[in-house]
């Protein structure tokens, strides 16, 4: 998922998505409405061309999973020299 199209709001819903918190919970930590949760999460599908709020949340997990996975190589490198 490309986040640089995303505003920062629907980059944090996405980050909470990705960790596996239902709406609801998503709601209750940022101090807004479901209603708005499933608006950015839409918008921010839309943006990334996927449909669905697992979709979203799924493409988000695997970037997050591949980022760590680069970081650790990085590591692991810098360690090495």
């Amino acid at each position: 998922m490309n986040t640089g199209n995303l505003t920062p709001r629907q980059r944090e819903i996405v980050a909470l998505l990705a960790e596996g918190l239902p709406t609801r919970l998503i709601a209750k930590r940022l101090g807004i409405t479901i209603p708005t949760v499933n608006n950015h999460i839409f918008a921010a599908g839309v943006k990334a061309g996927v449909g669905e709020k697992l979709q979203v949340g799924l493409v988000s997990w695997h970037y997050r999973q591949r980022i760590a996975e680069l970081e650790a190589t990085i590591a692991n490198l810098t360690a090495v020299r």
